[in-house]
């Protein structure tokens, strides 16, 4: 991958000739939350040509009351499986890189509950909190023994923590589109809360066209990252969180489908709702689909660079591709 990239963009600093092998624990460019999932009891289906996929439990009232943390969290299969994997590969290479992603708690209970977790959220409150405990505690510890041999548990939910905070814990809460802020901040930002706390720094991807009604929450948690989903007001989340890195999302089927001078534009609207100074926002574009041209991700990247003034930064990238 990183030769191919080097191939077609590396005028640009992307990629790398040559690439030799690295240890690399799980996905870098491939959000694929599945792991705690895994632990608590979902089966995952492993595809040639596919990330994992998570088949949902969809466990009856009194399977979820009876849900768990591990007791024996470091021989639970699911997670041996991935101790050995990281013992193994530090043994060969004598360095881990790259971590298993993590998901965020409302997302991780659509998998366990199905349908029912939202009806959970009216109806039996008392229920979604005891899973809501249960999936905190259990993404607490998963994260807890990653982020002690490779320094990160967050990396591959959005790369542009990368080249500031490879430690940053980031809650993926792509279902809150479902959910309103009310229900929220009643139900499960306490439990955000009490992660970011334990896994500091801490951040979220919210890849809804929304995240500007969640952003005054997620400043309760002293977030210092949130992935903006497109459409979202970017000002108001940075009025929210004034001190936090921002990172702004393309719309990928617009890049795949519109001009390079289109791209420009998408780009211009982004920064230009976000204003200077730009030493903590980026701008990255995921799912970007086969067919979408060189020369618009090329436009997007010289774009960046001219309202970055070209000039030198000690960060490597302060935007990114996936």
């Amino acid at each position: 991958m990183r030769h191919l990239l080097y191939e077609r963009f590396g005028d640009m600093g992307i990629g790398q000739k040559n690439a030799p092998r690295r240890p690399i624990v799980g996905p870098q460019l491939v959000g694929g939350c599945y792991l705690t999932q895994e632990i608590l009891g979902c089966e995952i289906v492993y595809n040639e040509k596919a990330p994992p996929w998570v088949e949902p439990r969809n466990l009856s009232e009194k399977e979820a009351w009876a849900l768990q943390v591990p007791e024996d969290f470091d021989n639970n299969p699911a997670m041996r499986n991935v101790l050995n994997l990281l013992d193994a590969l530090e043994d060969e290479f004598g360095y881990l890189q790259g971590d298993v992603p993590l998901h965020g708690i409302a997302n991780i209970a659509i998998d366990l509950r199905g349908h029912e977790y939202f009806i959970d959220l009216v109806e039996r409150q008392d229920l979604a909190d005891h899973m809501h405990t249960v999936i905190s505690k259990t993404i607490y510890e998963q994260a807890e023994r990653l982020k002690a041999r490779t320094e990160s548990c967050s990396m591959c939910i959005n790369r542009v923590i990368s080249h500031f905070s490879p430690s940053t814990f980031m809650s993926p809460n792509c279902s809150l589109q479902m959910i309103s802020p009310k229900m929220y901040e009643k139900q499960i930002l306490k439990h955000d809360m009490w992660l970011a706390e334990r896994l500091q720094p801490a951040g979220f991807h919210h890849c809804g066209n929304n995240a500007h009604l969640f952003a005054p929450l997620y400043a309760r948690t002293g977030a210092t990252f949130l992935d903006i989903g497109y459409g979202s007001d970017i000002a108001s989340c940075r009025k929210a969180l004034p001190e936090a890195w921002l990172s702004l999302r393309m719309d990928p089927r617009k890049m795949q489908w519109g001009t390079p001078e289109e791209t420009e534009v998408e780009v211009k609207k982004l920064l230009d709702a976000h204003g200077s100074p730009w030493n903590k926002v980026a701008v990255w574009c995921s799912s970007l689909d086969y067919g979408t041209p060189d020369e618009s991700i090329r436009a997007m990247f010289k774009t960046v660079a001219e309202y970055r003034g070209n000039r030198y930064s000690d960060l490597s990238r302060a935007y990114m591709i996936s």
